[in-house]
């Protein structure tokens, strides 16, 4: 039986991967050129990609301090693009991972990350794997493994 630490290191894993395809993904709909608003939560989300992977950079370091830091900013970041009201299912996707490993808030990153999945839907009638994945990992360290089945087998 795996215990509750090497969960978290795996899921951790889970997420970094989840993370850097982010890099890959290109935002919004391939056919519905972007509103300014869109544009500018687009580009709140690029920041806190950044920060975030600086985050990353400080915890290989061990710089706690930096790390939390940087999580702090990326979430000031997400936080001012949701409020244009334009963001897309990426920009949920990262404010729920940065809810998740930055702060441990599991109910906020679950409800970004469901939104991740919806709107994931609803922009380009896909299912979105990363998220589903994510979303086992936060009910897994929230201590609900049971419930996070569901997500793992959608993943």
């Amino acid at each position: 039986m795996i215990n509750g630490a090497m969960m978290r290191v795996v899921a951790l894993v889970l997420v970094l991967t989840a993370v850097f395809a982010l890099d890959v993904v290109g935002a919004g709909c391939a056919t519905t050129p972007p509103t300014e608003l869109a544009k500018q939560a687009d580009g709140h989300r690029e920041v806190a990609l950044a920060l975030v992977h600086e985050a990353d950079k400080a915890a290989e370091t061990g710089d706690t301090s930096l790390q939390d830091s940087k999580y702090r900013e990326a979430l000031r970041e997400l936080l001012e693009g949701e409020k244009t009201g334009a963001m897309d299912a990426d920009g949920r996707y990262l404010l729920g991972l940065v809810y998740f490993i930055g702060f441990h808030r599991h109910e906020d990153a679950m409800k970004n990350l469901q939104l991740a999945v919806d709107l994931r839907q609803k922009e380009r009638q896909e299912e979105y794997p990363e998220a589903e994945n994510l979303m086992g990992a936060v009910l897994v360290d929230a201590g609900k493994p049971q419930d996070s089945i569901a997500h793992f087998e959608k993943a």
